[in-house]
């Protein structure tokens, strides 16, 4: 098991060098997705390892939002507290969203791990909000998920000053997303998907201009 991790290791640091020889010089790395707490599924993401990673990796800045907490009851209120106590203690490095405003920057919806639709009329006035204060809405589009194009094409028509973020490459629906916003000023996906294939499914339909970097930290990091 040790051989095995090392040699994962050194694959890694390979990639990592590789990586660093392609960036353009002095390019500014923003993450536009990292959790902070303890999830109801086991991982969890500590400050201390985060700020590690982002300076391992020159990341200036990133969104940060709270997981699927166990004192999530009632409106995520303590874990939102946490993630803007993590945003004060970094000094302007980790941008808060709040999970479904308590002074943050964005919000977090995640239709699965919340079990909600995307047709639910809840989500009408949280599109009005963001679109009133400019703050984006980042929302996941990974697995687990029915097909979520045509109601979030509606939100997003009806509320068009909105900033929406899809999450995972929006994978669970890619080429309806992809048809549906494709070129959409003000929609993103970001790339914080496992799977090489996906990826590059991803990057054949979305343009790059739409293209955030995202790690999905701790889903995304790297053994250590």
């Amino acid at each position: 098991m040790d051989e095995a991790f090392d040699r994962a290791q050194e694959l890694i640091a390979t990639y990592d060098e590789e990586l660093r020889r392609e960036l353009p010089e002095n390019a500014e790395i923003f993450d536009a997705h990292v959790h902070l707490g303890n999830d109801i599924d086991g991982q969890r993401g500590t400050y201390e390892e985060l700020e590690q990673v982002l300076d391992r990796y020159g990341i200036s800045a990133a969104f940060m939002f709270c997981m699927d907490e166990p004192d999530r009851h009632p409106s995520f209120r303590a874990p939102n507290d946490r993630s803007l106590q993590y945003a004060r203690r970094s000094e302007g490095r980790l941008i808060p969203f709040v999970r479904l405003d308590l002074g943050a920057r964005g919000i977090k919806l995640h239709p699965r791990a919340q079990r909600f639709l995307l047709n639910d009329e809840r989500l009408a006035p949280v599109f009005a909000l963001a679109a009133e204060r400019r703050v984006p809405i980042l929302i996941h589009g990974g697995r687990g998920l029915p097909p979520i194009a045509d109601h979030l094409a509606r939100l997003v028509d009806s509320y068009p000053e909105a900033q929406l973020i899809i999450a995972h490459g929006g994978i669970a629906d890619l080429a309806a997303l992809a048809g549906r916003f494709s070129g959409k000023a003000g929609v993103f996906f970001d790339t914080s998907v496992w799977s090489p294939v996906d990826l590059l499914d991803f990057f054949h339909q979305v343009s790059p201009e739409q293209v955030l970097y995202a790690s999905d930290y701790p889903y995304g990091r790297q053994p250590s």
